[in-house]
């Protein structure tokens, strides 16, 4: 279908959203582990 540039733009920022959000969830995660190991090499 013919898609508008303002179509285009929303369906970047909206992939964009998405990988950002993953981005966040797998750091989040990844941070999570680090501290446990961190946590459970100390003590």
């Amino acid at each position: 279908y013919d898609a508008t540039p303002a179509d285009y733009v929303s369906m970047i920022i909206t992939d964009y959203g998405m990988v950002s959000n993953v981005i966040v969830f797998m750091v989040s995660k990844l941070h999570h582990t680090c501290t446990k190991k961190w946590e459970y090499s100390n003590h």
